[in-house]
């Protein structure tokens, strides 16, 4: 038996409810944001209502308005009003500064927040309702509602709160003040629309707000994924990805980079291969998952014991290259023989049992004013590697640089 379909109005409805649900999921990540910037706004806004505050007192003050008993009891309740509220503003003035400068506390943030605003809801509310002793009209409470809604940002449900009741305030004191029945009702329905109008604004505002804040976020966080693939991808572009090493691509452009100095500076450079002995024997052993262990060991051999202004870098299967800056022949052999014996005392472990690790070195240098490139070094490198590799593995061999030098020529060792 199949469910019923539901109607076009349960339909919207449910879209309604699942719309206000989203909403207030939203209001919910925005609202610790938006009681910090209601601290900043109380505490820019709380000088200006207290200036105002202040002109109005001493404006009174200074001139005598009580003509009869009605008007001083009016200006008495004025300077009462106009005090309290300066001295209110005064307090959440200093208390928001204070509260800027201390960890964010959400509950605490937006209470103070909404101390505020109700404080300028309710000061005009009382204002207008002292007003009506001597004039008609509440133009000072429309004046403060919208004022509210637009300086703070206020949820919607905390602005149906606060504009409701200082409405309703607003409502019974008029009643008490206002005499005439025809200006009572008008400014009653004036006050609701005001109320109405406080709680679309506020609710608009923060509606927008909450939108744009989101969006800025979500840009935000978009940028800073974008930012970190594109910083795998260069690390992925010049880096090995099993050793962490350099590869073939980047050691290529390093080494360029070294050599054209290099020739500017009339300094040496050298350069070292390594190759794994008998790698394949360990492949074939223990299996490819226990030959990537072995690289990476020794990988870390290499880092560890090559200087700060050395690169290090595979550039094949089990073949690693170190560039040498400023290195002659004799520290490039102290190097590579104190990287050999290092690594022959870096055995793996594994299951209980140590698997040996030796490599062979092939060293070649590139002497001061030589016009040998990269290629050449690379020649006569690979070239004392293989004398290595034929003179019985794990051991340092040279080979002298030429220029123009071909794979096949023959070289003595150093």
């Amino acid at each position: 038996m199949t469910n019923p379909k539901p109607s076009p109005r349960q339909s919207w409805v449910w879209r309604e409810l699942e719309r206000l649900s989203t909403c207030a999921s939203q209001n919910a990540l925005v609202a610790e944001e938006f009681a910090r910037e209601n601290l900043r706004r109380l505490r820019l806004a709380a000088p200006t209502i207290v200036s105002v505050n202040l002109a109005v007192f001493l404006l009174f003050v200074f001139n005598d308005v009580t003509i009869g008993a009605r008007q001083a009891r009016w200006s008495g309740a004025i300077l009462i009003i106009h005090g309290v509220m300066g001295v209110m503003f005064i307090a959440v003035g200093l208390l928001a500064h204070w509260r800027l400068k201390r960890p964010p506390h959400r509950v605490w943030d937006q209470v103070l927040g909404l101390t505020g605003t109700a404080g300028l809801a309710l000061g005009t509310a009382a204002l207008s309702i002292v007003d009506q002793w001597v004039k008609q009209g509440i133009m000072t409470i429309v004046i403060g509602f919208m004022a509210g809604s637009m300086v703070f940002l206020i949820r919607p449900f905390h602005a149906v709160v606060l504009f409701c009741s200082a409405g309703v305030i607003g409502v019974v004191g008029l009643a008490l003040t206002q005499t005439s029945p025809v200006v009572l009702i008008s400014d009653q329905a004036t006050l609701v629309a005001a109320v109405v109008a406080a709680i679309f604004l506020a609710s608009l505002l923060w509606r927008e707000r909450t939108v744009n804040t989101l969006l800025r976020r979500s840009l935000r966080d978009s940028h800073a994924v974008l930012e970190q693939k594109q910083a795998e991808l260069e690390i992925l572009a010049r880096n090995d990805p099993l050793t962490g090493l350099f590869n073939r691509r980047e050691f290529t452009r390093l080494a360029g980079i070294e050599l054209a100095r290099a020739k500017r500076q009339n300094i040496p450079t050298a350069f070292v291969m390594v190759d794994l002995d008998l790698f394949k024997h360990v492949n074939d052993s223990w299996g490819h998952p226990v030959g990537d262990e072995v690289l990476k060991n020794t990988a870390r051999v290499l880092l560890g014991g090559a200087r700060q202004a050395d690169v290090v870098a595979r550039v094949g299967g089990e073949e690693m290259s170190l560039l040498l800056p400023n290195t002659d022949e004799a520290a490039a052999v102290t190097l590579a023989n104190r990287l050999r014996e290092a690594l022959e005392r870096t055995p793996l472990e594994r299951d209980g049992q140590v698997i040996p690790v030796t490599a062979s070195f092939g060293v070649a240098v590139v002497p001061p004013g030589s016009q040998a490139n990269l290629e050449n070094a690379y020649i006569a490198a690979d070239q004392a590697l293989y004398k290595a590799k034929e003179r019985g593995r794990n051991r340092v061999e040279c080979a002298p640089v030429r220029s123009g030098a071909l794979p096949g020529e023959t070289t003595s060792g150093a």
